[in-house]
């Protein structure tokens, strides 16, 4: 073979190797690290509370029915697909939601409409495994994750976040799946299809939030002095804090303790569901919640935090759509 067509050869295993490393970031050593940050501007939230199917950018089709279940509402799927149809020109996005299987091997999902990629996300046996495919054509491989990430009739917590072409995936705090250049555009809708031939299956999902603008916690802190997040839940009602969401506090750890001279006052914001003398003292006792765990978990000198409980007094959207309350619902981080 001449040298020139030897070199060519040598150049086209070359990229393909690269192509494939960069798709197959990993298989059997998975990174066991949380690192979701839910979007800070929200899209679209969704509890089901009302009783009714959603009418704009989460989009049901198949057999679906409400179940309550510890005053919590979920949305029994059967053989049924949710369509995600996103607003144009977004650089990231963000989406989470909790579900329940039962006797579920798995769900697709497919990005782009017609999809340009496509992944499925199953389970068998001790296994979380995911196969794909991207532009039309299979990838030559399949991820195995292997750990028993949950299991039937368990409360799961599923994200997912797409930034610069690279899709993660994470189940129960465990990021699962982290594949660069997956997914080759930002798609105009994905999809999830709920639902498999093996008899009695069934999927339960409940809370749905789509969000955009991933923070650059640091950079806000350190450039603007302020930092304001949508994207610390508490339990229902209470002072709780949801561990799905922790990682945001870690970087605000992370923070101080890379700038010891810094302190920070925490001031916690509510909507205005409930009355607002208890608001007023939810949003103090959640900010007080922060302060203990960032104290507890990192050994912050609690004389560099101070807290602050605003209510609903200072709301920042519409109160009068689940979205609004979503982002007047917030914890702000100020400077001192």
């Amino acid at each position: 073979m001449e040298w020139p067509k030897r070199f060519y050869l040598l150049f086209v295993l070359v990229v393909c190797f690269c192509l494939y490393c960069s798709l197959a970031v990993f298989a059997e050593d998975v990174v066991e690290s949380y690192t979701f940050l839910p979007g800070e501007k929200v899209i679209k939230v969704e509890d089901f509370s009302s009783g009714q199917l959603p009418k704009d950018v989460f989009f049901f089709d198949g057999r679906t029915e409400f179940v309550k279940e510890d005053g919590d509402t979920w949305l029994k799927a059967v053989k049924t697909y949710l369509r995600v149809a996103l607003p144009q020109k977004l650089e990231d996005l963000t989406f989470d939601f909790y579900f329940k299987a039962q006797n579920y091997p798995g769900m697709e999902i497919t990005f782009g409409r017609p999809y340009d990629a496509s992944v499925r996300v199953g389970r068998q046996d001790e296994y979380v495994y995911f196969s794909g495919s991207c532009a039309g054509k299979l990838l030559p491989y399949t991820y195995w994750y292997k750990k028993k990430c949950y299991n039937d009739d368990e409360t799961v917590h599923f994200s997912m976040t797409i930034n610069q072409q690279k899709l993660k995936i994470y189940i129960n705090r465990v990021l699962v799946l982290n594949a660069a250049g997956f997914v080759p555009k930002m798609p105009e809708e994905i999809r999830f299809y709920f639902g498999d031939n093996v008899k009695n299956s069934q999927m339960l999902i409940k809370d749905l939030r789509l969000a955009t603008h991933v923070p650059d916690i640091a950079g806000e802190l350190l450039k603007k002095g302020k930092y304001s997040s949508h994207g610390i839940y508490f339990d229902t009602g209470s002072a709780k804090l949801n561990a799905e969401y922790y990682h945001v506090l870690k970087q605000i750890a992370e923070v101080l303790l890379n700038n010891p001279e810094i302190k920070l006052l925490i001031v916690g914001h509510t909507d205005n569901v409930g009355g607002k003398e208890l608001n007023q003292r939810l949003s103090l006792d959640r900010a007080g919640s922060v302060k203990n765990f960032l104290v507890t978990n990192y050994n912050i000198d609690p004389e560099r935090l101070s807290i602050d409980g605003k209510g609903d007094t200072e709301p920042v959207a519409d109160n009068g759509t689940p979205e609004g309350r979503a982002q007047n619902r917030r914890v702000e981080f100020i400077r001192r």
